[in-house]
């Protein structure tokens, strides 16, 4: 049996500044980032928790322009989990 605790996170709030929001095409974005590492990653907006290598759950948050929202992120890499997805976004054109 593994004992092993894994204490490590991170975590930012974000605002969606992009008028058209946030939808397949990025969430897939998004999808490949956190899918990148080996960390735990969510998404929380408006009291719901979506994995970040979930498209479909990401779908389920529906985020719109304007909307505050939570990236998370638990495991060894989490930092770098949460910084690359904040990248992503600081960049993110509604493309």
């Amino acid at each position: 049996m593994n004992t092993d605790v894994n204490l490590s996170s991170s975590k930012i709030q974000m605002n969606l500044d992009d008028a058209n929001g946030f939808h397949l095409r990025p969430m897939a974005k998004v999808v490949q980032i956190a899918s990148q590492f080996q960390s735990e990653v969510f998404i929380e907006c408006n009291d719901v928790r979506a994995n970040g290598k979930s498209i479909l759950e990401l779908m389920m948050l529906q985020i719109s322009p304007k909307t505050e929202f939570t990236v998370l992120a638990y495991g060894d890499d989490s930092t770098d989990a949460v910084q690359a997805i904040r990248e992503f976004f600081r960049n993110f054109t509604g493309d």
